[in-house]
């Protein structure tokens, strides 16, 4: 039985989202390199990132998160179709490891926005603190 891919800790102290830019294509292509996923038969479509802290080998565990091509199809636009005309979109994780130094060259930018967790889904609007 599989979970929600929905992000969750112990005590989900604070909750947000997060974005993700590539340099020349999204960069789970990049993290599939680094993965165990069969090069044939999958598409990676996210990841899913547990921390920060390197392990004694100095790489940081990751799961990349994929579509099996036979169940939603072999190009990444046949599995957005199928997503919208399913009631549940079917995905795969596949253990991998980064060092923290590949992060740069991987991800162009990223936004990770979190706040407390009794203020999640709250009309948040954030200012610079010269503008209070």
């Amino acid at each position: 039985m599989g979970d929600k891919f929905i992000a969750g800790t112990q005590y989900n102290d604070l909750v947000g989202t997060a974005a993700f830019d590539g340099h020349e294509h999204p960069p789970v292509y990049e993290l599939a390199e680094r993965t165990s996923m069969p090069e044939k038969g999958y598409i990676p479509v996210g990841f899913e990132l547990f921390r920060f802290d390197p392990d004694e080998d100095g790489n940081i565990p990751f799961q990349l998160i994929a579509v099996k091509c036979r169940e939603a199809g072999d190009k990444i636009d046949d599995v957005i179709q199928y997503a919208k005309n399913t009631s549940e979109l079917r995905v795969y994780r596949f253990d991998g490891t980064l060092k923290s130094a590949e992060f740069a060259a991987i991800f162009k930018r990223i936004d990770i926005k979190v706040i407390h967790k009794e203020l999640h889904g709250a009309n948040v609007v954030a200012y610079h603190s010269s503008e209070a």
